[in-house]
């Protein structure tokens, strides 16, 4: 009997499968949809354990022809792309280092979930660290060489009672990284603050850029004026769908850079449009976006910094760590 994702996922008239489930499930609808010749994307957090993201991977290997994308909307907010372009015009000069700061409230939960495991994709580290991780690829325009992590979850008791669960998803994480052209990296990711507060700052040879949450400020070191704005991301559209939403969804910018992304992902449509499988796509008008192969070398670099916390050591990265854990020690 076809169940209810089966009937979606076999009707003519759709395109794209959009999968929003809980992470460990995510792989089985994509190996699905894609055999079935359905473009895919992922909301992340997506699959975060071995057997998912290389089944992920090898499903998009098969079908190259069709989407196969995690959704990590950051990179197409405005005021990131304006960052990555005056770091390539060196406006910046020399990179030196890239500081990364997320802090967001802690979700109440009324009952045991996904989210309160981390092997299950729950925690700071797997909610946001790949879009972190992804980030400082996306800007540099570099790829993390070795790295260091530390994560800790405050808080293991569950505060349902009668619960004999214990939550492991971490509340706080801090890596730390080198990447292959030499930038130091430092990512700070904190779930117990009372708003959500997001900083990315570039620091170079000539300047630094810094962009505080929707602004994006830039510095000369030769000025002795204060920072000057250079860009305002305009949320509008995203903060009145998160004001009407029933749901608990994220903050502004995360809605504003997923709505950029479906946006830009329909335009890459030519006129033949969606309404079948076979729709043509421009594919360099995505380049963008974070590909499975991306993905899994996120996740590559995310379970070194998990090696580097369990063994308390720098770890190289390597492309098949997610595989094999067969990585050199530093």
């Amino acid at each position: 009997m076809a169940t209810t994702e089966d009937a979606a996922m076999l009707a003519v008239d759709v395109g794209i499968i959009v999968i929003g489930l809980e992470p460990t499930h995510q792989h089985r609808i994509v190996s699905k949809a894609i055999g079935i010749g359905k473009h895919v994307v992922c909301l992340p957090p997506s699959d975060i354990r071995k057997e998912g993201v290389v089944e992920m991977l090898n499903s998009a290997k098969y079908y190259p022809q069709l989407i196969a994308f995690v959704a990590h909307g950051l990179r197409f907010l405005n005021i990131f792309q304006k960052m990555r372009s005056l770091i390539k015009e060196s406006y910046v000069g020399n990179l030196y280092r890239c500081e990364l700061r997320i802090q967001v409230p802690d979700e109440p939960v009324s009952s045991y979930s996904w989210k309160n495991d981390a092997m299950m994709g729950g925690g700071i580290l797997n909610l946001y660290g790949a879009e972190m991780v992804g980030l400082v690829h996306y800007l540099l325009q570099d790829k993390f060489h070795m790295v260091s992590g530390y994560v800790k979850c405050f808080s293991g008791e569950f505060p349902q009672k009668n619960c004999l669960r214990v939550s492991t998803s971490d509340d706080f994480g801090l890596l730390q990284g080198e990447t292959k052209k030499g930038t130091s990296v430092v990512i700070m990711l904190n779930r117990n603050s009372l708003k959500f507060d997001l900083d990315v700052k570039v620091i170079g040879s000539l300047g630094s850029l810094r962009a505080t949450n929707e602004f994006l400020y830039g510095q000369k070191n030769n000025s002795q004026q204060q920072e000057e704005l250079i860009l305002q991301e305009s949320l509008s559209d995203a903060e009145e769908l998160v004001q009407y939403s029933p749901e608990r969804v994220p903050t502004s910018l995360y809605v504003q850079g997923l709505m950029n992304f479906f946006q830009q992902l329909r335009e890459s449509f030519k006129d033949s449009g969606v309404g079948s499988p076979t729709s043509s796509w421009s594919k360099d008008s995505m380049t963008d976006a974070v590909s499975f192969d991306d993905y899994h070398q996120i996740q590559s670099i995310l379970a070194a910094f998990r090696l580097s916390h369990r063994h308390r050591r720098w770890f190289g990265v390597e492309t098949n760590l997610i595989e094999t854990e067969d990585v050199k020690f530093i």
